[in-house]
């Protein structure tokens, strides 16, 4: 019976996996118009909207490998992938409006005429604060310098040319408005390039995220060539419902660490230095989390080549140096006071708390961190420098990283999954799907251990499983042959 059915998958897959686009996008369309407001109707409509894409995506994994024509399979996917993200650009729109009103409505956003999109997009409000810092910069204002809700900024929402521009608004809508923007100088270049293509324009941000994120999924399918992988493993990116909500949907401006990470994988299976260094670098500019990969990168591009990387680098911020030590005070601010959907990192705060009486977070952050520079430095003596070896640990250091950190956004899975694609680390997957409980916040806008408790425990058992699979096939392997 299994035999046939597999036979019949072979025979089928591609009609099963049209099948499974078409119900992807009716999810994507419904998701595009979901209404997301704090409570409990809204959050479990997004769960299971949600839900159901993350269901077709592992599904259409099965299927693809029983796959009969890789380049047909692989056009799917690509193809697919820009639909799905193309359906999200609308989302954040009046819910309640007709085709023709949201066409209306998308027209006016480009043109700078008002501000049509709600404040949330999806759950998640951080566009705002792109599209502030990029008018802040065009007026060659340091965004270093002042918090939005700084009154020397006031004037800037008077400003317009032939038209109004809804500067109040954003202003308003822009979270943490008495902190300093916490992005990185190439951020701010991003951010102020969509100023220019579209003052005050959320379509346009989401469209050039999205333009960024296929410039490195384009890489990353360069790469698994390079390596000999299927080339189909991309679904695995470029199909998961969380990244497409978060870039496409919620314009998290991680598609560009997206970007450059593909180029950098590419650089890498094709130990061309200068690739490396100008990609590694270009990645810090936009986040400072890929600093990370530092002791991977030294054995592949030594002294010199992590030298000069840090060089471009600080070429990067000099023109915000007047800043002075103020380019790093929203940073320090984010890392000093936020937490959120912490699960290892709550429970080693709690166990802190039990012994100490004051600035247990301060504590909780140094034990956590010296783990995470544990676990990198293991697998660092490990490296044999093999350009396979460097995603397995890349995705692992980003991992670890990331499940002790004392923020967890869901957008952060982004900057694990285009490693795990090539080091087949399937189990940060299923992660992505288990990052949907962070959501549970938005319902009364507190966060419960119960919650936490089920993601990072059935995160943790999926582990152990893997675990063991990995250590069976391992004996089976090992046994000698009668």
């Amino acid at each position: 019976m299994k035999k046939y059915l597999s036979q019949k998958l072979k025979e089928n897959h591609l009609l099963l996996f049209g099948i499974l686009i078409i119900g992807q996008e009716f999810v994507y369309l419904k998701l595009a118009a979901l209404e997301a407001v704090n409570g409990w109707k809204s959050v479990t409509t997004f769960w299971i909207e949600m839900t159901a894409a993350f269901v077709m995506y592992f599904l259409g994994y099965l299927i693809i490998k029983t796959r009969k024509t890789e380049k047909v399979t692989l056009f799917l996917i690509i193809i697919s992938s820009l639909l799905f993200r193309i359906t999200l650009i609308p989302a954040g729109l009046p819910n309640e409006t007709t085709l023709q009103e949201k066409t209306d409505l998308l027209y006016t956003d480009v043109a700078g005429k008002e501000t049509t999109f709600e404040r949330f997009q999806l759950f998640d409000s951080d566009v705002w604060r792109y599209l502030w810092d990029g008018h802040v910069l065009d007026n060659e204002i340091n965004p270093y310098v002042y918090a939005p809700n700084d009154p020397y900024l006031d004037s800037l929402t008077e400003l317009g040319t032939d038209v109004f521009y809804q500067w109040d608004d954003i202003r308003d809508n822009v979270n943490y408005p008495h902190v300093p923007t916490i992005y990185p100088p190439l951020s701010q270049w991003f951010f102020r390039l969509s100023y220019q293509i579209a003052p005050g324009s959320v379509a346009i941000v989401k469209l050039l995220l999205i333009l960024c994120e296929f410039v490195g999924i384009f890489f990353l399918i360069l790469t698994l060539r390079k390596l000999y992988l299927p080339p189909y493993l991309i679904l695995l990116y470029a199909w998961n419902p969380l990244i497409i909500k978060t870039i496409a949907g919620s314009a998290h401006m991680d598609a560009l660490l997206v970007c450059f990470f593909g180029i950098l994988s590419y650089g890498v299976v094709s130990k061309k230095k200068w690739i490396i260094i100008a990609s590694w670098a270009a990645a810090i500019l936009i986040k400072l989390s890929p600093i990370l990969l530092l002791p991977f990168l030294f054995k592949r591009i030594k002294w010199y080549g992590i030298t000069l990387a840090i060089a471009l680098v600080i070429a990067g911020y000099l023109p915000f140096s007047d800043a002075g030590m103020q380019l790093f005070t929203g940073l320090s601010t984010f890392a000093g006071e936020w937490q959120f959907n912490a699960g290892p990192f709550q429970l080693v705060h709690y166990i802190t708390a039990l012994f100490l009486q004051t600035d247990t977070f301060t504590v909780a952050s140094i034990i956590t961190k010296l783990l995470t520079i544990a676990v990198i430095g293991i697998l660092f003596f490990k490296d044999d420098a093999s350009p396979t070896y460097f995603f397995k640990a890349a995705t692992l250091s980003f991992g670890i990283f990331l499940l002790l950190s004392p923020t967890v956004m869901p957008w952060y899975i982004s900057w694990i999954l285009p490693f795990a694609v090539i080091s087949r680390q399937n189990y940060w997957f299923i992660f992505s799907f288990l990052l949907l409980f962070a959501f549970h916040i938005m319902v009364y806008q507190v966060e419960n251990n119960w919650v936490l408790a089920i993601e990072y425990g059935v995160f943790f058992l999926v582990i152990l499983l893997f675990l063991r699979q990995y250590l069976v096939y391992s004996y089976e392997n090992e046994k000698p042959s009668k």
